[in-house]
């Protein structure tokens, strides 16, 4: 029944999850980049290319969100309401969001530039990231939607950006042969773990805030509730066991195969904390 619940926006959920997860994964790379102490121009040329990923990510997490609304045109009308409406304000954070993320790595491929550019670019678009995944979360505060309805929605759209960002980030670096600077690799090393213990924690307050307010509304969510903590489970070890992985190869032997579990496992575990927020929506009222 929550997989029914949830599958009737995969769009959004494509959406919501790939464009904050892109953006700040394209920060965090740009920053990492920007803390270079040797010489690494060609693994850094390979890490600039690999910037495509996140970029792509981007592109179909807003490919989706048109394919929800069922045309551009419509994206455009909805952003007129920017400053007076959650939703105008989470499509035009993240269009911006998406176009700085997008210029900074066409830049970062045709010029591979000096690392001073990397790291301010770099950051303004991690920033950029972080921002649009707490708009996509205040979108969600819907009055009628108690189970939606609580600061527990921009937290873990913030939390989730932290862990997938830090995780793609970290597999693209590996992937290029890029050996990041102690502070690059620490920066990233605690964007996972904070962006997983968040996440983790989000869910779990997520089932309580929802079992509270489906019996004061007098609805019943209780067959939802067993399926949601098992994915809840089941995310959370993801979560756990992805962070684990690239961070023993962050800091141990470099394996690159570790990197590409830690990130699958990352993003897996994101996937599934995501469904549950989906799955748990309850309308009390009319909008």
């Amino acid at each position: 029944m929550l997989l029914a619940n949830a599958s009737g926006e995969v769009a959004l959920l494509i959406f919501s999850l790939l464009v904050p997860l892109g953006v700040t994964a394209a920060g965090l790379t740009g920053v990492v980049r920007g803390f270079a102490t040797g010489n690494e121009e060609e693994a850094g040329q390979k890490a600039d290319m690999l910037l495509l990923v996140p970029v792509a990510m981007i592109v179909i997490g807003l490919v989706s969100a048109i394919l929800h609304v069922s045309s551009a045109s419509h994206i455009f009308g909805m952003a007129n309401g920017f400053g007076r409406s959650p939703l105008s304000n989470e499509i035009v954070v993240c269009g911006v969001s998406a176009a700085v993320a997008i210029v900074y790595a066409i830049v970062a491929i045709a010029k591979h530039p000096a690392k001073g550019l990397h790291l301010g670019f770099g950051a303004a678009v991690c920033v950029l990231g972080l921002v649009s995944a707490v708009f996509t979360g205040l979108a969600y505060m819907i009055p009628t939607v108690p189970t939606w309805n609580t600061a527990f929605a921009p937290l873990g759209q913030l939390f989730a950006a932290l862990l997938g960002g830090s995780a793609i980030a970290s597999f693209l670096l590996a992937i290029a042969g890029y050996q990041e600077a102690k502070n690059g690799t620490l920066l990233l090393a605690a964007c996972g773990i904070v962006g997983a213990l968040g996440a983790i924690a989000v869910v779990f307050a997520q089932a309580g805030v929802a079992s509270a307010a489906t019996s004061s509304a007098g609805a019943t969510l209780s067959a939802l509730m067993g399926e949601y903590n098992m994915f809840a489970i089941a995310g959370s070890i993801c979560a756990v066991a992805g962070v684990a992985a690239w961070l023993h190869a962050a800091f141990r032997n470099r394996s690159k195969a570790l990197y590409a579990v830690g990130c699958a496992l990352a993003v897996v575990a994101l996937f599934l904390i995501r469904i549950d927020f989906y799955g748990i929506f309850l309308n009390v009222g009319l909008f």
